[in-house]
């Protein structure tokens, strides 16, 4: 019985998510205890976004608004038509700053 409770609450829970499922095809939803869990956000299998049960309604809202383009690790409002870009400042002494590369993004 519990079993099939879950399976109707996930059911009914990704519909409620159409839009963010539709627009971030590689997630996907699940509970955990008391969790809403959103795996593989910006197609990472090493990332899981957690959210309350509690907050269920709200957090089905502003993830029905958000595409996680994997490109960029950036998050788009689509209700506000803007993109977030997830960074952090880097040290004066980071190793990685005498690193070199090639930056190419649409093979330019």
């Amino acid at each position: 019985m519990a079993t099939e409770n879950h399976q109707k609450n996930i059911a009914t829970t990704k519909k409620r998510l159409n839009a963010f499922l539709t627009n971030n095809p590689y997630s996907d939803v699940e509970f955990m205890d008391k969790f809403l869990v959103v795996s593989k956000p910006w197609n990472d299998e090493s990332l899981i976004l957690v959210l309350s049960r509690r907050a269920r309604k709200k957090s089905i809202e502003v993830l029905n608004s958000l595409i996680l383009p994997p490109k960029f690790t950036a998050i788009y409002h689509t209700d506000t038509n803007t993109m977030e870009y997830i960074f952090d400042r880097i040290k004066e002494n980071d190793p990685i700053l005498s690193r070199q590369f090639i930056f190419n993004l649409d093979d330019k």
